[in-house]
């Protein structure tokens, strides 16, 4: 006995879609669509749905990201024109509203957040952690001033006490 199914690839879609971006429970997304929970259920273990529920996130994911990418343009766009322009301030007195100038510190602060989220964008180490022991500091300074010729011999071995 061959089984075929009643609703078409739209409804499919809407029920996948009220599933992995509204609901992530069947029985929510069932109710939403309007079809019985028992043959959303069924579904979920089909390979059909599994490769539905990848487009799926991966068109969320898009539309997301470009509602991420709008306000990063905004949030930039305000943030060059307060460089650019100063910040808006009321005058306590007279209540006119006035341009102060961006502090040093402020862009600073600004210059470095931007410095670092384009490198983290990008994929650049945004820090270094390099661990040394003070033996192996000696022993390159020692190497460098060697091979720069400002030691004739090499040093005396010294023991550093820590």
């Amino acid at each position: 006995m061959t089984f075929t199914s009643e609703y078409t690839y739209e409804q499919k879609l809407e029920a996948c879609n009220a599933y992995v971006t509204m609901f992530g429970s069947s029985i929510k997304a069932a109710k939403y669509v309007d079809m019985p929970a028992q043959t959303l259920r069924g579904w979920t273990k089909t390979q059909w749905w599994e490769d539905m529920v990848l487009i799926v996130r991966k068109s969320h994911q898009n539309r997301i990201d470009g509602k991420f990418s709008g306000m990063l343009e905004t949030t930039l766009s305000g943030i060059n024109e307060r460089l650019q322009n100063g910040d808006e301030v009321v005058h306590a007195k007279t209540g006119e509203m006035l341009r102060k100038k961006v502090s040093a510190r402020d862009m600073a602060d600004i210059a470095n957040k931007v410095y670092m989220l384009r490198s983290l964008g990008r994929g650049e180490p945004t820090s270094r952690s390099e661990k040394m022991t003070v033996d192996k500091k000696l022993s390159d300074i020692q190497d460098t001033l060697h091979a720069a010729g400002k030691a004739k011999t090499p040093p005396k071995e010294v023991e550093i006490r820590h």
